[in-house]
């Protein structure tokens, strides 16, 4: 999910890959796979970006909310 929040907010997965770890293949095997999981496309792929689609833009706030939360209730801990 944080993968899903910075390249949302980025609009980009080219710097995400080295950033995770993962290469750019698997990268993009993982939000071909979160996208089936859920049912929907969550962002148009370009060649140099990726724009979030309206559902992605909604799931986007979701997840934002949802890992603030957790983040929130660690600090506390």
């Amino acid at each position: 999910m944080r993968v899903f929040e910075a390249t949302g907010f980025t609009g980009g997965f080219a710097a995400r890959p080295r950033e995770s770890g993962l290469f750019p293949a698997a990268f993009s095997r993982h939000f071909d796979s979160l996208e089936a999981g859920i049912g929907t496309r969550l962002f148009t792929r370009h060649v140099r970006s990726v724009l979030l689609t309206v559902n992605g833009d909604a799931w986007l706030h979701c997840v934002t909310n949802a890992l603030g939360v957790l983040r929130q209730s660690s600090n506390e801990m």
